[in-house]
């Protein structure tokens, strides 16, 4: 028995030295595999926290906290031990789960984020608007989950919410007078199953008190205007950037006359100029102002009319019908701006030469999905004017950086000329200090690359210290 026994003690003993080899052969190969688990746990730390979007609400298919922390245990230790990774989140009603599982899990990401600022995102997904189903789901929701984020609003700094107005007063009368200190970046919108009139009268506080906020953005529901969000009380003398989204181009006149010290600021207009109101502000301060148009029919520059910029350095005009030069220019004119950046979307050769003239102190000249023919054309009528001896102010004497981004419509249209491109290089290298250009196309349908010879030209201004790309989005021809 003695020998059984001390036979048996040694089969546990070389048991035990196979385990520890085992776990000593896994290290090794872990190491040579997965080499960051050798890393000092700080440098983890920095590494998870570059998987962070630089903006919380942009659509990922992923959210960094929920997938580095289904790696491994270790990885799921850090995790949770790094609250910046769960200060950041989206929320939608989809219908797909009830709203006690939404607001336990907000509870739980809540708590772990500790003390840090708050990004959150409320908002819906599209619903039929005639469903009284839809809205149980609405309401729900926003009366399950707020609850569980009202006591944080002290932290809130870039929040989205797009909830019936009614909530928005609800919450208001839940958070205390104290405010919002630390609000720095919000996003606003309403949907609405009907209106009453304690909705219409009664003021809504819920951001009165935001002395941080400085970004507004407000998202307008197509059958309900900017009236809507009349007793919903804003700072909006303390704004510098604003982005409005489906506004009228009197919409815009009316909000912007509330922000006089607004630096930055976008529109997306989504209904023709009916009866533009008879405001003209001033904003000193505006640089930036950028006007897209949702439909062919819609004049987003029709505002500029009623507009004096004087501070402005960035005009982008999204599609849509513009104005007659003679207006773009008293425009450019009563505000006495130095306009620097131009970006355009589809305005013809002949009125664009025309803007042109308007802005000497030009730097930056872009042009966004115009057509190939549209495109050559303005090379050809570019051309033409610089080179052509008129008296009058100079055309572009201080651009220094040209974008073309054109599309190839058909293939039986004419290929692009690159003759006529390299003949408006050759001039603008004399008569202006261009030093970058970029020539993109976007379409599927591939034009004729430059030959031999055009890329010899190209190459013979890269030598001279012109910046060229030419080609499409994955790789230049030159």
């Amino acid at each position: 028995m003695t020998s059984i026994d001390s036979r048996r003690r040694r089969i546990s003993e070389i048991d035990e030295e196979i385990a520890q080899l085992q776990a000593e052969r896994q290290a090794l190969v872990e190491s040579l595999i997965f080499p960051v688990y050798t890393l000092p746990v700080e440098i983890i730390f920095k590494i998870f926290l570059h998987c962070l979007p630089d903006d919380p609400f942009a659509p990922g298919e992923f959210d960094p906290a929920v997938v580095l922390s289904h790696v491994c245990r270790q990885w799921r230790d850090i995790v949770l031990s790094l609250p910046e990774l769960w200060s950041s989140w989206s929320l939608a009603i989809d219908g797909n789960i009830s709203c006690g599982a939404l607001a336990t899990g907000v509870a739980l990401w809540l708590s772990r984020s500790q003390s840090r600022p708050l990004s959150i995102r409320l908002h819906h997904r599209d619903g039929d608007a005639q469903d009284g189903r839809w809205w149980d789901r609405v309401y729900g929701f926003e009366y399950a989950v707020l609850p569980k984020i009202l006591p944080h609003h002290r932290r809130w700094q870039n929040i989205e919410i797009n909830v019936p107005l009614s909530a928005l007063w609800s919450m208001a009368n839940i958070i205390p007078t104290d405010g919002l200190p630390y609000l720095t970046h919000l996003r606003l919108g309403s949907v609405q199953s009907d209106w009453d009139e304690e909705d219409e009268v009664n003021p809504i506080t819920l951001f009165a008190n935001a002395p941080q906020l400085r970004s507004l953005h407000l998202m307008l529901e197509s059958q309900y205007r900017l009236e809507r969000f009349g007793n919903v009380q804003l700072p909006y003398e303390a704004l510098t950037s604003f982005t409005g989204t489906s506004f009228t181009p009197p919409e815009c006149l009316a909000i912007l006359a509330k922000m006089p010290y607004l630096v930055d600021c976008v529109f997306y207009i989504d209904s023709p100029a009916e009866n533009i109101v008879a405001l003209s502000p001033t904003l000193s301060h505006l640089k930036s102002l950028k006007l897209f148009a949702t439909k062919a029919n819609i004049r987003p520059v029709k505002i500029l009319d009623n507009l004096t910029l004087p501070a402005l350095e960035t005009l982008v005009l999204g599609c849509g019908e513009v104005l007659a030069p003679s207006y773009f220019t008293s425009f450019v004119l009563r505000s006495k701006c130095t306009i620097r950046h131009f970006s355009c979307h589809y305005i013809r050769a002949p009125r664009l030469v025309q803007y042109l003239y308007s802005m000497p102190t030009l730097t930056t000249l872009e042009l966004l999905d115009y057509e190939q023919p549209a495109a050559a054309q303005f090379i050809r009528d570019l051309n033409r004017e610089l080179t052509t001896n008129s008296p009058g102010p100079p055309l572009i004497p201080n651009l220094q950086s040209l974008m073309i981004q054109y599309q190839k419509d058909n293939w039986q249209g004419e290929e692009f000329s690159y003759n006529a491109l390299l003949g408006l290089l050759d001039t603008m290298s004399v008569r202006t200090p261009l030093r970058r250009v970029r020539l993109w196309t976007i379409s599927p349908l591939l034009p004729r690359k430059p030959n031999e010879w055009e890329v010899g030209r190209l190459r013979a201004l890269v030598e001279r210290g012109m910046d060229i790309y030419v080609g499409n989005q994955e790789r230049s021809w030159i």
